[in-house]
């Protein structure tokens, strides 16, 4: 297997010399189409894939790979073609081409194994008419009902060893087990509050609350007492705290009455200004390294999902619909993003590839958050 392998690579890297990018002259399809073949590997190992498939977007051809990870597609139609490998527990890979009538074209693939999805992912949905809180492991499966009351549950967040859900209820905010179990009121005013989230240790919670008019960061410890307000420049709204406990993350209405990004110490000092974009910058959520922030933004259009470095720097667009793309939360190993995405949750790697619906439900769920 090994010296066929070898010999596979070598005819592979002799043709590619000799015919160039676009392939042999003559040897593809018809006059007026080409050509594609090549070979799909495992990229850690090179081992051949059987059964993936090769498919030219936008043109209904497609193939799957033998046993030796090889594939052809004939009648190819000229132009540039965007070519897909994909399977299951695979990430997919795109490659573009020019097809040149009449021509050949060589195109192999190295697919990366999918990084299993671990953990669980608590969140909120209506699937019973009023919104309740519902849990999930992460690649969807065995969805348990957490809450049972006729009001709405909304933004729960786990505690980062996954012990506790802090969520928000009729306005107030509550706390629980992680089976659903002793539910606790933590906050008692006419004012609403929303967006808790726990401290690393587990010792704070972070939220906003409108008590004196406008959505401002307050914070409190974890059993309710001690409510401190941190910020009162502007409406303030989904905060979350860094992996060290030092800073929080927030969204913050600028003097233009649109959103962008800032972080604050725990003490209400220090605050910087992240994102400075005309359209709207939200929902930001540190990755577990704090290294990264996953935001929303309609800066394109309609809502879609960002990533950008800590500092705000490299600011990368990652999901393309047109449906409304939000709520992002990190795994908390760092390597996956769940989001919504009309009205479902969506995981996908940090850099946009393999977005994959994980409720696929008719109802509307939301606020996912990621917890061991």
């Amino acid at each position: 297997m090994k010296k066929y392998l070898k010999f596979l690579g070598l005819f592979l890297v002799l043709s590619l010399s000799i015919m160039g990018q676009a392939g042999c002259p003559g040897c593809g399809g018809g006059s007026n189409t080409a050509a594609i073949v090549g070979q799909v590997v495992n990229a850690l190992n090179n081992q051949p894939i059987e059964g993936a498939t090769v498919s030219v977007q936008g043109t209904g051809l497609s193939a799957r790979t033998d046993s030796q990870g090889q594939y052809q597609i004939k009648n190819v139609p000229t132009g540039q073609k965007t070519v897909i490998a994909s399977k299951a527990d695979y990430n997919s890979q795109s490659k573009t081409v020019n097809v040149v009538a009449g021509q050949t074209i060589i195109l192999n693939f190295q697919l990366q194994p999918q990084t299993p999805l671990t953990g669980r992912i608590v969140f909120t949905s209506d699937r019973t008419g009023n919104y309740e809180i519902y849990m999930m492991n992460a690649d969807g499966s065995n969805i348990t009902r957490l809450t049972y009351t006729s009001a709405n549950e909304e933004s729960p967040r786990f505690s980062r060893d996954g012990s506790k859900i802090v969520f928000v209820r009729n306005g107030d905010i509550y706390v629980m087990n992680a089976n659903g179990s002793n539910v606790t009121r933590l906050t008692y005013t006419s004012a609403l509050e929303a967006d808790p989230c726990f401290s690393p240790d587990g010792s704070k919670i972070v939220f906003t609350s409108n008590r004196t008019g406008n959505w401002e960061l307050y914070i409190m410890n974890a059993d309710g007492t001690n409510q401190t307000q941190l910020y009162s420049q502007g409406d303030a709204k989904c905060p979350c705290f860094s992996s060290d406990g030092v800073k929080i993350l927030f969204q913050g209405l600028n003097w233009y009455a649109q959103w962008d990004i800032y972080t604050i110490d725990v003490s209400g000092s220090y605050l910087i200004r992240i994102t400075n974009n005309p359209a709207d910058d939200r929902r930001p959520c540190f990755s577990p390294d704090d290294t990264k922030i996953a935001f929303t933004s309609n800066r394109d259009g309609n809502n879609e999902i960002y990533i950008m470095n800590r500092n705000g720097s490299n600011q990368t667009r990652l999901t393309y619909d047109s449906e409304d793309d939000d709520y992002p939360c990190f795994s908390p190993d760092g390597t996956k993003i769940a989001f919504v995405r009309y009205g479902e949750i969506y995981v996908m790697n940090i850099d946009g590839s393999n977005q994959i619906n994980i409720t696929n439900n008719w109802a509307n769920d939301r606020s996912p958050s990621w917890g061991p």
